[in-house]
């Protein structure tokens, strides 16, 4: 039976009890989705200590939840309206319905997409999807025996939230949904946002429409990385720090709080945008606001810091690091930070940057594109193919066309966004550019702090999400005061018909063509984005069911495409116990052990050590295209 409802009903029972005490849905829907994910961490943490991961006890801490929210509902005042916050809505204009109805519509198109397509980004099978799968296995989120250290020392908020529902439902239908809500959460933050800097109706419209549309957004939206989940807890971080600056209030500050911690907990990126955010958030409160929030914010600094501190003990006593092992050990090879800093080295990778979100479906264009950056990289003084600033092995190239998540370019909104700052501007006044500049500049700086820091990557386009998620709240409300008349229907004939393009034909998750999630199999749609239709892998299973196995080690060689392995063999559900086992014979850590009776190893064809390693052990092996199976026979 299925015990995913009970997650849900928390959320929704959280919501009404909220509500009835603010009057205020966006607020409220904001506040709903922020305790949520603080409960949901806390009770995984809590568990972790009594090695209680499991699916009963997650049950029963969600059981608890639901049971508190009926009795605190039922108690619940009636209304009470702040008029710091509520104004008359209002009925939507003609622009505004068209603007609310193509949000709709994209929002719809991501659900479907991402309720029916099992998780199938390459990241989320080498490690998202896998390391919950681990935690629910082992009862525990310490760190485990694996080949590849992302599951073990990167943040595991997201993860935590996908490893609820693997355990309640025991399957992955909702794993992708994390990420749905996540871009919903976005869509309202910034249209509060915008509200909160005094725009009216259409600001706050155009607003959700700008981070409601961003191609690269739209198709990770429907997908189980985490990236959305950061613009979210970074979203609501600026709406919590807006609110302070209107309401001065203990909840305004554990807002801010609760929402850095999360964005602390769910991508280290998080480091090199929170500090621009709160300097351009603390300009705007002002000096009176900021000598009142000490004294408001410390009891949610000391929770939000209890928050945090589980994960960052566990690396530090792990690797003497709390936030990832030493650069340079077989855990982490190579460092995502720049081998060198300088002023030009970091103005190169801001035309790297910069220069990346200029690809597009025309060759020619991205030629041309590629060469003025090469060209603007050599004037300053850098190689464009520096191997201490962009990621090893690769070189730096403007690419375009498709509609993969990892790759999709966003420069109709970056020319957008750049226009609408240069109109602040021009018309400062009418755009009220002393309220809008200090985000402008604290998304610039950050995204110079982003360029100087960070190693360039080919796929770095799904890192530059969350500004331009939070830049739809300046550009919103700029837009909307230079009171154009044709603004709305520009906005949508620009951005739009990409969007929804976007959520149709994502190359990984279409609802159209011939690889749609509509007509092929979840099985099928699992290898999307790893090659091949699964084939291989149903041949691999029904050999290990077969010989009635349920330890199975788990090993690869050049792929870490982990996650359909464990799909497939029924790990969610308990069916079948699998590991990681330990590289090159090495012998389990001191307190673990496992005797697998199956060890399957992806892309091992050919590896004549592990044919040796495992015949020396009674293992029997058998050849499946690229993977090797090794068989004991059937368990007792």
């Amino acid at each position: 039976m299925s015990l995913v409802f009970l997650p849900i009903a928390a959320a929704f029972l959280g919501f009404e009890v909220i509500r009835r005490r603010s009057g205020l849905i966006r607020m409220s829907i904001l506040w709903t989705l922020l305790l949520w994910a603080c409960y949901a961490v806390a009770v995984t943490e809590v568990l972790n200590l009594l090695r209680l991961v499991t699916r009963p006890a997650l049950a029963a801490a969600w059981l608890l939840a639901c049971a508190t929210l009926t009795w605190m509902l039922k108690s619940s005042p009636g209304t009470r309206l702040s008029s710091k916050f509520n104004k008359p809505a209002g009925t939507l204009s003609g622009g505004g319905r068209m603007l609310f109805a193509a949000i709709s519509c994209v929002g719809a198109l991501i659900a479907l997409g991402a309720v029916l397509s099992p998780p199938n980004t390459y990241d989320a099978a080498a490690y998202h999807l896998p390391r919950a799968m681990m935690w629910l296995q082992n009862r525990s989120v310490a760190p485990f025996v694996t080949p590849y250290s992302n599951m073990t020392f990167l943040p595991p908020a997201n993860e935590f939230f996908q490893l609820h529902f693997l355990a309640l439902e025991q399957g992955d239908v909702l794993a992708n949904c994390t990420q749905w809500v996540a871009w919903l959460g976005c869509v309202l933050a910034v249209s509060l946002a915008a509200g909160l800097l005094g725009g009216d109706q259409m600001a706050q419209l155009l607003a959700a429409l700008f981070a409601a549309s961003v191609p690269e957004g739209v198709l990770e939206a429907s997908g189980s990385k985490n990236d959305y989940s950061l613009c979210l807890w970074l979203a609501t971080f600026t709406v919590f720090g807006l609110a302070y600056r209107r309401e001065a209030s203990r909840w305004n500050a554990a807002g801010l709080c609760f929402s850095a911690a999360l964005a602390v907990l769910t991508k280290s990126t998080s480091w090199l945008l929170l500090p621009a955010l709160a300097a351009s958030l603390a300009v705007l409160c002002g000096g009176a606001r900021l000598r009142t929030l000490p004294r408001h914010a410390w009891a949610g600094a000391l929770l939000a810091l209890i928050l945090i501190a589980p994960f960052h003990l566990r690396n530090q006593a792990r690797y003497g690091n709390p936030l990832s092992p030493p650069v340079g050990s077989g855990e982490l090879p190579f460092s995502v930070a720049q081998g060198s800093f300088s002023s030009t080295i970091a103005a190169a990778n801001l035309v790297r940057n910069l220069g990346t979100q200029f690809g597009g479906p025309w060759p020619a264009m991205n030629r041309w594109a590629e060469s003025e950056a090469r060209g603007l990289i050599k004037w300053i003084g850098e190689d464009p193919d520096a191997h201490f600033a962009i990621w090893p092995g690769s070189r730096f190239t403007i690419q375009g066309g498709g509609w993969h998540e990892a790759s999709r370019t966003n420069f109709v909104h970056l020319l957008l966004y750049l226009t609408l700052a240069g109109l602040t501007l021009v018309f400062w006044k009418r755009c009220g550019g002393a309220t809008l500049a200090p985000l402008w500049l604290a998304l610039g700086l950050g995204f110079i702090l982003f360029s100087g820091y960070l190693r360039w990557q080919p796929w770095h386009t799904r890192l530059h999400l969350p500004f331009f998620v939070l830049a739809a709240v300046p550009a919103g409300v700029a837009a909307a005061r230079l009171r154009w008349p044709w603004m709305p229907s520009i906005a949508l004939l620009l951005l739009a018909p990409a969007a929804i393009h976007a959520a149709l034909w994502n190359d990984i998750r279409p609802l159209l063509g011939d690889r749609s999630v509509l007509e092929k199999s979840r099985v099928q749609t699992l290898f999307n984005d790893g090659g091949g239709d699964g084939s291989q892998h149903r041949d691999v299973v029904s050999r290990i069911v077969l010989s009635q196995c349920r330890r199975i080690g788990l090993s690869a060689w050049q792929t870490h495409f982990f996650y359909p392995s464990m799909a497939l063999l029924g790990v969610a559900s308990g069916e079948r116990e699998v590991r990681f086992m330990p590289d090159s014979g090495q012998p389990w850590p001191a307190g673990e052990s496992f005797e697998p009776c199956a060890v399957w190893c992806l892309r091992c064809s050919g590896v004549t050590s592990l044919s040796e390693r495992y015949s020396a052990q009674g293992f029997q092996m058998v050849t499946a295209g690229a993977d090797l199976l090794f068989l004991k026979g059937p368990a007792h």
